[in-house]
């Protein structure tokens, strides 16, 4: 989140850090890797949307829904963490909602794994898939459609009675909200 450290990675060898980045991340070595979609999380995570820009003009979009479909789980985990950041538009962000349809309102199967990782046993995962579900149902055109096609409801619903009670408590909010008692039907992202 380093703006200097960024602006350096960002213009380090001419511009060739961040595609570098993007082909570790489809290294078949399980700790190269991970590292890369760590970086590439980082990156797109910084404030501002600096990072986020790197990753997309790199070609980076497609390379993290590959490794967020197809990697081990610890992989899968940083690519999710990586979508998620450029989906937001960086730290700070709060969704972009053409990235957002680019990414995985245009596939379907990128919602569903990033909505999978909810069921997770790993709590910071179901933590991370529970952030990315509001935001698809707050920013994304048809998102609410695109959830619940994906199994979205399902899946926020299987936090209701396991894990930490904060997880529960927004997994319920986010029921009720969208799909429930405080749902009211005109919302833009339906």
């Amino acid at each position: 989140g380093d703006p200097p450290l960024l602006t350096s990675l960002l213009a380090a060898h001419q511009g060739r850090a961040v595609p570098t980045l993007l082909r570790c991340m489809e290294s078949s070595h399980r700790g190269i890797a991970k590292e890369a979609a760590w970086a590439v999380s980082n990156l797109a995570g910084a404030p501002g949307r600096a990072g986020c820009e790197a990753v997309l003009k790199a070609g980076g979009g497609p390379v993290i829904v590959t490794t967020l479909k197809d990697g081990a789980f610890d992989i899968r985990k940083e690519a999710a963490f990586a979508l998620a950041n450029l989906c937001a538009g960086g730290g700070g962000g709060r969704g972009e909602p053409a990235t957002l349809t680019q990414l995985v309102g245009n596939d379907p199967d990128a919602l569903r794994t990033m909505l999978d990782l909810i069921r997770s046993v790993d709590m910071e995962a179901a933590a991370l898939g529970l952030e990315f579900a509001e935001m698809v149902l707050q920013v994304m055109p048809g998102g609410r459609t695109a959830l619940e096609a994906a199994d979205g409801i399902d899946a926020i619903e299987s936090v209701e009675y396991r894990g930490p009670s904060e997880l529960q408590l927004y997994a319920i909010q986010l029921v009720d909200k969208y799909f429930g008692a405080d749902y009211d039907g005109d919302m833009a992202a339906s």
